[in-house]
């Protein structure tokens, strides 16, 4: 099973990201991801992405995930592939239908019909990457992905109809919770791979299970502070964000690992709260020793 980080959503300075870059990069981990929010002080998800590139040579590239429909799908297109050109094909494109109508309103964007004009998007975004015109009567947009088709794509989200949607048009799943319980993970993969299968696609649909985790003396204080700040925009999901089973020990980190490998899950995320430093990857680096000798 893979190992992957995701950054703290905020804005960085050059040399802390390089920082983060190169832990990352030495540690026992496959990938490192950013997420994304617009209305929100931090940083373009891509232009991250693209600095990472060029500090590190080996981990994955992960978006995870960004909007898709506050985009032009060719312009993203065309965005995308050279990124994953420049980095040696090791990006990969998270994408999801966006849950915060803030960012929407903050664009210009429309909400109500989010999810159909992600389907028409997406189905652009892969015309480009085939170099085929992006729509009739025009030109085809370079450069050409280095992976034939384009990047790996991974849809997250948490509704039906989006599992529906990854295991239908992706390549992998993105399911995060709160909670690192691996049957919440089990389920929505179930309801994906129904649709990959019914789809009649071959293969297997990839399942990235994603939770946050906080380490160190005031690891407990660390973790509830940056969720009061980072979810604090909706009661909901702030209360979901203070499940009181968050991986704060490493103890629960081994435990939850354990669990995850023998589930047969293809990767687990450790999402980063948002006042945790660098060290926070040594740290974790140190547990995932103990639990993957």
């Amino acid at each position: 099973m893979d190992i992957s980080m995701t950054l703290p959503q905020r804005a960085y300075e050059g040399e802390e990201l390089h920082r983060w870059a190169r832990a990352v990069e030495d540690g026992p981990f496959a990938s490192l991801s950013i997420g994304e929010r617009v209305a929100y002080d931090d940083h373009d998800p891509l232009v991250v992405q693209s600095m990472i590139a060029a500090l590190t040579s080996r981990i994955r590239l992960v978006t995870g995930v960004v909007v898709l429909t506050l985009r032009n799908a060719t312009m993203f297109a065309k965005e995308c592939a050279s990124l994953d050109r420049l980095s040696g094909g090791r990006f990969v494109l998270g994408i999801g239908v966006g849950p915060r109508q803030q960012d929407f309103d903050a664009t210009g964007a429309s909400w109500g019909d989010r999810g159909r004009r992600f389907e028409e998007q997406l189905a652009v975004m892969k015309r480009v990457w085939q170099g085929r015109p992006p729509f009739e009567g025009t030109e085809p947009v370079g450069p050409a992905p280095s992976r034939a088709g384009g990047p790996e794509i991974h849809i997250g989200g948490f509704a039906d109809v989006a599992l529906r949607r990854a295991g239908r048009l992706a390549d992998g799943l993105r399911s995060f919770d709160f909670a690192p319980e691996v049957e919440i993970h089990q389920g929505r993969y179930a309801i994906a791979s129904e649709a990959w299968r019914d789809a009649g696609r071959t293969g297997r649909l990839r399942l990235i299970a994603s939770t946050y985790f906080a380490l160190g003396p005031d690891a407990q204080e660390v973790y509830e502070r940056s969720m009061r700040e980072y979810y604090g925009y909706e009661d909901a999901m702030l209360a979901w964000s203070l499940d009181q089973r968050a991986l704060t020990t490493p103890e629960a980190i081994v435990d939850a690992i354990r669990r995850f490998e023998d589930a047969g899950v293809d990767e687990m995320g450790f999402a980063t709260p948002a006042h945790h430093g660098v060290e926070a990857v040594e740290r974790l680096a140190e547990v995932v020793a103990r639990a993957l000798p």
